[in-house]
């Protein structure tokens, strides 16, 4: 057996003097030996195709000595495998909901789910779906998430997805321009905005104004700096954090 995939799978044999042919069968390893075949004349490389994903099969094989006298049936056991998700995907991002979707996996499959704050693969079982596409709720605002994937076969699982990371958005109903420790100017910024009084260490986040998130910064230096410059005009939130502050400033961008 080689070349097993989810759906399929190759078997060959090599040719026997002194045989008028075989017949083979492959058949769930659940069903007992078959009580014929499909006939083949000689030695043969034959792809099975229609198999489903993650089963457990019995390739059957014997030989046809003529006047209706067979050998006895070779069996050789194999599974087909059950694949894994392929790239996820985040969109629609807001305050307190995600759409997560990935490639689905071939043939049609059932898969579970789990949108989890840490970055490590799920223990236990997910929420079973029958799509490639769910809508996430009850998320909160201003938050990392990780979203993992497994396929769900008839009697296995795949290996989780590696876990996709998205934050979640700030509600967008929000005046704060300054505090006294965290500044941004200028405001309404052209090019380059500044922001001082943030530690080492900070994140900094800038949203449109239906809460996706547009970009997302690591802070090493104060003030720091971040080019707009390429940012359609318009209105965002800038969210500013660090291990002393938290804090949503109304950004206009020319």
């Amino acid at each position: 057996m080689y070349n097993i995939t989810g759906d399929s799978a190759t078997i060959s044999w090599p040719t026997v003097s002194g045989v008028s042919g075989f017949e083979y069968a492959v058949l769930p390893a659940t069903a007992s030996a078959p009580a014929s075949g499909t006939p083949e004349s000689s030695g043969a490389t034959i792809k099975i195709g229609g198999l489903s994903i993650g089963t457990a099969y019995n390739a059957w094989l014997r030989s046809d000595c003529g006047g209706g006298v067979y050998t006895p049936w070779a069996s050789l056991s194999f599974s087909t495998t059950c694949g894994t998700p392929g790239t996820i995907n985040i969109s629609n991002v807001h305050a307190d909901a995600a759409t997560v979707n990935w490639t689905s996996v071939s043939p049609t499959a059932q898969y579970e789910y789990v949108i989890d704050t840490v970055a490590t693969s799920p223990a236990g079982a997910g929420t079973s779906v029958n799509t490639n596409s769910v809508t996430v709720t009850g998320l909160l605002q201003g938050k990392t998430y990780y979203a993992f994937v497994r396929t769900k076969c008839s009697s296995a699982f795949s290996n989780w997805s590696a876990g996709q990371s998205f934050i979640s958005a700030w509600p967008t109903q929000i005046s704060t321009v300054t505090t006294n420790k965290i500044q941004a100017y200028p405001n309404p910024v052209i090019n380059t905005l500044s922001i001082t009084g943030l530690t080492s260490g900070a994140m900094i986040s800038i949203y449109n104004t239906v809460g996706v998130l547009m970009s997302h910064y690591n802070v090493s230096t104060s003030p720091a700096q971040i080019d707009m410059s390429s940012f359609p005009s318009g209105i965002y939130i800038l969210l500013c954090q660090d291990k002393n502050n938290s804090i949503a400033i109304r950004l206009l961008k020319k």
